[in-house]
């Protein structure tokens, strides 16, 4: 056993940085009742991170490209090509024009269809498909050798920390429905503002420890 996988921690909560799912869930909270579909959009989230998660650590042991399995040179070269798929993605995230500005308000046929719990179901999967940040967190939790209750319980808490954009307004709007959506607009507008660089950041320096960790396995 390699010990206990606490950097894919900090790649989760990078992966958790999600503008679009946020502008989402403001839509889904314009109007009561709130409680259906903020519930439904968490459950759709949670059911993709999370199945997601068992199955990409289920998969690595499978194929042998994690570390733990003794096949250091498999494993090395996953962890560069997804450090590599990370420096990519900063680098056209970084050249990308700026988008025009993002609004909020729905048009009335998205705002009937937005407010079917159904769809906010599957809204909440569809956003949270898997991102390079939380292959690279699953890839450090198959590396560590843990058995099947700790790889469950620790994609439980990288899931937790993905989804913790969601979670944590859910919850409030369960309470505070109109406080909930002021606090979200203001954080919106904040990273229509900071996103692309938080992003980048996250993504570059996310790649070159994969990077790294890639290469000295494989020599």
């Amino acid at each position: 056993m390699a010990g206990l996988p606490w950097s894919a921690l900090p790649l989760a909560l990078a992966a958790a940085i999600y503008p679009p799912a946020i502008l989402v869930l403001l839509v889904l909270l314009a109007r009561e009742p709130v409680r259906p579909r903020a519930l439904a959009y968490l459950a759709g989230a949670a059911l993709m991170t999370v199945g997601v998660g068992i199955l990409g650590v289920t998969v690595l042991h499978g194929t042998k490209l994690a570390g733990a399995e003794n096949h250091g040179q498999l494993s090395g070269a996953a962890d560069v090509a997804i450090g590599a798929v990370l420096l990519a993605f900063a680098a056209v995230v970084q050249r990308r024009p700026p988008r025009a500005a993002r609004t909020s308000e729905a048009s009335g046929w998205q705002r009937r269809l937005l407010g079917r719990p159904a769809t906010a179901f599957v809204l909440g999967a569809a956003m949270y498909a898997p991102s390079p940040l939380y292959i690279a967190a699953l890839k450090t939790v198959a590396d560590a050798g843990l058995s099947g209750a700790g790889d469950a319980v620790w994609v439980l808490l990288l899931s937790a920390c993905v989804l913790l954009f969601v979670e944590i307004p859910v919850a409030a709007a369960l309470v505070w429905p109109q406080q909930t959506r002021e606090h979200l607009a203001g954080l919106d507008r904040l990273l229509k503002r900071h996103a692309r660089l938080v992003v980048v950041a996250a993504c570059a320096a996310a790649g070159a420890y994969m990077l790294v960790r890639g290469f000295a396995r494989l020599l």
